[in-house]
């Protein structure tokens, strides 16, 4: 993921045969972690403030949201109770402003959190 400033933010490392991934910060620091056994995760933008990696990944038959520091910590759920469609995204930049719902309402998003 692209920050601003046309750095990297963040990555996504997916080792195919453990079904191991990491989202690592422009330091190499591990900052979000998992495994699963059909490696359904995906890195989709950072926080409104650029201060988070925003990532998801497919468990329980849904599509769940995290945001976790670029510093580190833990990720937190994001939209836990909100049908998402897709992600709205501030013009030539990563950071993410909103979500559409699959109702095709539209919710600006502040801080994701």
């Amino acid at each position: 993921m692209i920050a601003d400033d046309g750095k990297v933010a963040a990555k996504l490392d997916v080792d195919l045969d453990s079904g191991r991934w990491t989202i690592s910060n422009a330091s190499d620091d591990v900052i979000a972690s998992g495994t699963q056994d059909l490696v359904r995760v995906g890195i989709h933008g950072l926080s409104p403030d650029g201060t988070a990696a925003i990532y998801s990944d497919y468990r329980g038959g849904r599509t769940r949201y995290w945001r976790t520091s670029l510093t580190g910590g833990q990720p937190s759920e994001l939209w836990q109770q909100t049908a998402v469609d897709r992600l709205i995204y501030r013009p030539l930049s990563s950071r993410i402003d909103g979500i559409r719902l699959r109702d095709g309402s539209r919710r600006r998003v502040s801080r994701c959190r």
